[in-house]
């Protein structure tokens, strides 16, 4: 979720639709023998496509047919495809040594693949892994997608929910009601067809930030058709078009119990509030109809912005998804986490609102981590 090597070679700066989109390529990261603007695009593109050999990036595919197969996915060559654009499928940082080094990882015995669109890599700042996740930080965008985005199945598993949610909300798309619509939608969208046109339109606009009319969107809208192109060539249509069985599933811990935590199908009705653990932080929902995250009972670090609009309950919805409604049950704001069913609240004793997965990976969080 990154802006390109090539984009960011070229110096086009980081666009608002993205927060926190970073390159691989920024002073101080490039090749040791020679500057980003000593080296040719040709040059750069050699140096991205090399990272990995055919044959190494065939295991990662077969990862990501398999967790995709996971999510309903049957077309995985576009969430392959992604990847391959922005890293090369690159997860580690050994495979491409002038990048900057991200958080250490089992899979990689190392640390991770992380790019450096924000800064110098002393900042760690910019996206992590071969999807190029970024919140901000490197511990950041750890606690937004899990800690889990440093190995290979959880990096996969976390690219192609965001992927999922590009395209279900970018402006280009169609209405979609759930989840399922959108991977229909993706399912559907193959090369040569026009839903394949315009998924390359929403991850040039919404998951790189290329607006369309901008002058980097049709080049971008060619480098992620390329990413696709490249494994259709590498590994043949059919390889991308026969079936994965899905991992069998786990079973997911229970959702914890306790303080701080608002479990699935339980709510927080007008004039009530729950507490973190140390009781320094608290989630209250005010008569005025609006959500407020407190600091020692003074401070508000957090809020849904409804007051006067009639919020009467914050509810933790068994589909995973954090909901405020007014008293006629229309929502006023929500974690936008659906499809998640077992997700649940927590408040934690760092200042952070998060919903979590039944199997603990952050969907949704406030970012007040620290307030």
């Amino acid at each position: 979720m990154s802006n390109s090597i090539l984009r960011a070679a070229r110096g086009l700066s980081q666009l608002w639709l993205l927060p926190g989109i970073a390159g691989l390529f920024a002073l101080g990261c490039a090749p040791a023998a020679s500057s980003i603007d000593e080296m040719s695009e040709e040059e750069i593109s050699a140096n991205f496509d090399d990272a990995l050999t055919n044959a190494q990036k065939k295991p990662v595919c077969d990862h990501i047919k398999s967790v995709a197969a996971g999510h309903g996915v049957t077309n995985p060559l576009l969430f392959a495809g992604v990847p391959n654009h922005e890293s090369g499928l690159v997860q580690c940082w050994k495979d491409a040594t002038w990048a900057c080094k991200g958080p250490s990882s089992d899979y990689c015995g190392g640390p991770v693949i992380a790019g450096s669109g924000d800064g110098p890599c002393a900042n760690k700042q910019g996206g992590l892994g071969m999807y190029q996740l970024d919140a901000g930080t490197y511990s950041q965008t750890l606690a937004s997608y899990g800690s889990d985005v440093v190995e290979l199945d959880g990096q996969i598993d976390e690219g192609v929910n965001v992927i999922v949610q590009k395209v279900w909300h970018c402006p280009n798309t169609p209405h979609f009601e759930n989840e399922a619509e959108v991977v229909a939608f993706i399912n559907a969208a193959k090369p040569g067809t026009a839903k394949f046109e315009t998924f390359l339109t929403a991850m040039a606009y919404c998951y790189n930030g290329c607006k369309p009319g901008w002058s980097c969107h049709e080049p971008m809208r060619a480098n992620y058709r390329a990413g696709v192109q490249k494994l259709v060539d590498a590994f043949g249509a059919s390889y991308w078009n026969s079936s994965v069985s899905a991992p069998p599933p786990s079973t997911p811990p229970p959702a914890p119990t306790g303080c701080g935590i608002i479990s699935a199908g339980e709510d927080l009705a007008s004039n009530t509030a729950t507490a973190s653990c140390s009781g320094k932080y608290a989630l209250a929902m005010q008569s005025d109809g609006n959500l407020v995250l407190y600091h020692n009972g003074v401070g508000a670090i957090w809020s849904t912005t409804t007051s006067g609009k009639g919020g009467k309950s914050a509810i933790m919805q068994s589909d995973g998804n954090f909901v405020l409604y007014n008293a006629a049950n229309k929502a006023l704001w929500s974690s936008t986490t659906s499809g998640h069913s077992g997700a649940y609240l927590k408040i934690q004793d760092d200042g952070n609102l998060v919903v979590y997965s039944s199997a603990g990976t952050a969907l949704w969080n406030s970012h007040t981590n620290g307030k």
